[in-house]
């Protein structure tokens, strides 16, 4: 995640030396997000007793989302939503748009891989 992340946040010129703890705190809670996602296509949502009976959640459905959580407060502080970035993807490509893309204004958006 760190390879992917760093090199988007340059070209936005967005990323300070002061971010590299919450850069690195998203990128560390990612790999648990990702950890706990594989566990729980292996495992399930839930434990079951003897009888195969759900009674307990899984810990790795309560990872996934104590990480959902914690990795979009950090996105927010990082700049990596889509409200934080919106602002910024308008104002570049109002001044290139044309008449069709006036039409509707999903045409402004510019999806990058």
């Amino acid at each position: 995640m760190w390879k992917v992340l760093v090199p988007e946040l340059r070209k936005l010129n967005k990323v300070k030396q002061l971010d590299r703890t919450s850069l690195e705190l998203f990128c560390s809670e990612y790999g648990y997000y990702r950890s706990a996602e594989e566990k729980l296509e292996e495992y399930g949502e839930y434990i079951s007793n003897d009888d195969g009976i759900p009674v307990k959640r899984s810990p790795a459905l309560v990872t996934v989302e104590t990480a959902a959580r914690t990795l979009k407060s950090l996105g927010t502080d990082l700049g990596l939503s889509f409200d934080a970035r919106s602002g910024q993807v308008l104002a570049e490509t109002h001044d290139d748009e044309d008449d069709s893309a006036k039409s509707t204004p999903l045409k402004v958006v510019k999806f990058s891989v």
